[in-house]
């Protein structure tokens, strides 16, 4: 039997994990052990090989998202294509290096190899593959040679894994169809959506990611393969090509601008003047070349793989612009004397102004990413890492390691998933659970990165590391989700496809008709009619305006504390009329207050006391507490030997007595006895004031 740990997201009680239990369950030989909504992970132990689609397709039907399938102990994968020692070697080599593996067992009549150890299920898989051979049932017919891709891809097995590229080149939505064609035609490819606001593209696949950058660059756009997140270079790549645009635009405006007023005041002479003219044909050209030469470089790129894109229309419109120009200063007799106008200025203007809005297109495109920023801003950058003898070191967080025991101090951020080895504190769960109470932590208990110790100081043993934490999952969660297509957008993809032709062919009619009913200057008509049809629809707006909406809409959720787990919620929440919240905690403003005060006696002495033993406190409910005090106007009690109990209370000293502020059964173990009971109300907490021996 091989027992596996597996990651489900989206588990929300009791009923989600029977859902899993269920669907997991009617895998044959498949035993479910236990499922934790709360943690996320489902255990179970299967008595025949299950590639981890099979996982995924089970939690998949049932509601959830697979997120990756850990082995716990042992597990046998079967191997196809190893034919000899060194192949069995280079599959020991590859696994070997595998993160948690301890013991490796290649069985060549068998074909298969059994791996010893706690490691990840996919990156096994990997490995295998790495090492060039097949996972799965061993082939029915081994003399048959393998199928390998001709981009250069691998065979079309192992695990299927969700690929991240970042895009260049795509200037509308026809690009986008054009690369989500080149990505799903690669073997292994299971799903490919491309984000043309965030310029880039989500592809689940079994192949090799390699494949995928090769068949974008043959479709004429740039991708590569999007690394770890280093959001400081990115925003600085970012406003470099915001700076960039906004002056190439700021020159071809200027020019335009200079054109038009000496026009308007007849400064300029007629077009007769040719060596006029053709000086200021050459500054033109110069200006177009350089604020918008990548207008044409993308149409030819486009044009040599057989699209059209909205840099088809700039380049035709403009490129027309200053052809016909041109042509009446150097060939006037070409063109009637009726129809003898320059439109030098209309071609800069024109690539001015579409460059200001690519400007704030891409302005948009750097704030609308604030979902996954808030996220991985979450994750510390480094630990404290406990060596032998108890000592320290400060390391970079993709060095920590499973089992590596690490220190973390109040105010400190959790850096990977684990469990308390040792030490007592509090932590802020809010980024989990929408709960903004701390959740007290002891020897045992659960910790997640990106959670915030409020107090104490605790020592944990790293068990997820890197792209196997909750965070990480909920990052790629919301990767997914913010290029997720819904259905009006799979429906404007559709219509973008053939956008691009449609305003040409509507562009050559309206010439032709100019041409033939309109009036004189019959040629000049067609020639601004022409480039008015070309040039109106840019920028693209119908393949912007989808994707655009659904990465702000998901970021100013998260700005409230909302994840979005796909675009399809975001076109139902326009017919939405009613909101079930199964948790008050979520819809708190996320920091408590004092509500109520319950007194013997003396009220303003007892909230005197619980102001100056809070005040020393860093827990959040006492920072509620000094805060209210503060409010009523209360003068300060001094309090000496003052300590903390995590998941208890404070205590000092008062004119020889002993003073405590905490929980019920915290001052009960001081000696303190209660002659009354708060009665909180809902969703409130109780705190309890003691001096001597009573409460």
């Amino acid at each position: 039997m091989t027992q596996l740990a597996i990651n489900v997201l989206g588990m929300t009680c009791e009923h989600c994990a029977a859902r899993v239990r269920d669907a997991l369950g009617q895998l044959p030989d498949v035993k479910v052990s236990r499922v934790d909504h709360e943690e996320g992970l489902a255990t179970i132990e299967s008595g025949r090989w299950y590639a981890p689609e099979a996982f995924e397709k089970a939690v998949g039907d049932a509601g959830y998202h697979f997120a990756g399938a850990s082995v716990m102990d042992e597990v046998t994968i079967p191997v196809g294509g190893m034919h000899c020692n060194n192949c069995a070697r280079k599959v020991n080599n590859e696994l070997a290096v595998v993160s948690g593996v301890k013991r490796v067992d290649v069985d060549l009549d068998g074909e298969r190899v059994t791996v010893t150890g706690r490691a990840h299920l996919g990156e096994m898989i990997d490995a295998i593959r790495r090492a060039g051979f097949t996972v799965g049932e061993p082939p029915a017919q081994p003399d048959v040679p393998e199928v390998v891709d001709v981009a250069g891809g691998e065979p079309e097995s192992g695990a299927a894994c969700p690929v991240q590229l970042n895009l260049s080149g795509m200037s509308c939505a026809s690009c986008v169809s054009t690369v989500e064609r080149a990505l799903s035609g690669v073997p292994g490819v299971e799903r490919a959506s491309v984000n043309f606001a965030d310029q880039s593209a989500y592809v689940v696949t079994r192949g090799d990611s390699a494949a995928l950058v090769d068949a974008v660059k043959r479709a004429g756009y740039g991708a590569s393969i999007r690394q770890d997140d280093d959001l400081e270079s990115r925003d600085a790549e970012l406003a470099a090509r915001l700076r960039s645009t906004y002056i190439k635009s700021g020159v071809a405006l200027a020019l335009g601008a200079a054109l038009m007023g000496t026009m308007q005041f007849n400064l300029l002479p007629t077009p007769d003047a040719t060596a006029f003219w053709l000086g200021v044909s050459a500054v033109v050209l110069a200006a177009m070349a350089y604020a918008g030469g990548h207008f044409f470089v993308g149409a030819v790129s486009s044009a040599r793989h057989g699209a059209m894109t909205m840099d088809t229309l700039i380049a035709l419109g403009t490129g027309t612009a200053f052809i016909y120009s041109f042509l009446i200063i150097v060939a006037p007799e070409l063109v009637p004397p009726a129809s003898r106008h320059l439109f030098f200025e209309a071609a800069v203007f024109i690539i001015g102004f579409i460059n200001l809005g690519k400007g704030f297109e891409d302005n948009a495109k750097g704030k609308t990413s604030l979902a996954v920023k808030k996220l991985i801003g979450l994750a510390p950058k480094s630990a404290s890492r406990i060596r032998e003898g108890d000592e320290e070191e400060t390391v970079p967080i993709e060095q920590v390691v499973v089992g590596d025991r690490l220190r973390i101090r109040p105010g400190e951020t959790i850096p990977v998933d684990g469990v308390v080895e040792s030490g007592n504190g509090s932590v802020d769960e809010s980024m989990l659970t929408g709960e903004s109470v701390p959740v007290d932590k002891t020897d045992g208990a659960k910790l997640v990165a990106g959670t915030l110790v409020m107090n104490g100081t605790l020592v944990m043993i790293a068990k997820q590391v890197g792209g196997e934490t909750v965070l990480a999952r909920m990052i790629d969660l919301v990767r997914d989700a913010q290029n997720s297509k819904p259905a009006i957008g799979r429906l404007t993809d559709r219509i973008a496809s053939v956008f691009v032709p449609a305003v040409i062919a509507i562009a050559l009619a309206t010439g032709v008709a100019w041409y033939l009913v309109g009036p004189e200057p019959k040629v000049s008509y067609v020639v601004v009619t022409m480039m008015s049809v070309l040039i109106i629809a840019c920028p693209c707006a119908l393949g912007l305006a989808i994707p655009m909406s659904i990465m702000v809409g998901m970021g100013r959720a998260a700005s409230a504390g909302m994840l979005i787990k796909n675009s399809e919620a975001l076109q139902a929440a326009a017919r939405l009329t009613l909101i079930v919240v199964d948790k008050t905690g979520t819809l708190t403003a996320g920091r408590p207050r004092v509500t109520r005060v319950w007194a013997q006696d003396d009220e303003t002495g007892m909230l005197s006391l619980a102001g100056a033993l809070e005040k020393l406190s860093e827990h959040p409910l006492a920072r509620a507490v000094v805060q209210y005090v503060q409010e009523q106007g209360i003068g300060e009690t001094t309090v000496s030997d003052f300590s903390m109990t995590s998941g208890g209370g404070v205590t000092g000293t008062l004119d020889g007595q002993t003073v405590a502020v905490g929980n019920p059964n915290y001052l009960k173990s001081l000696g303190m006895s209660r002659r009354f009971d708060a009665q909180p109300e809902g969703g409130s907490t109780a705190i309890y004031v003691g001096r001597g021996h009573e409460v």
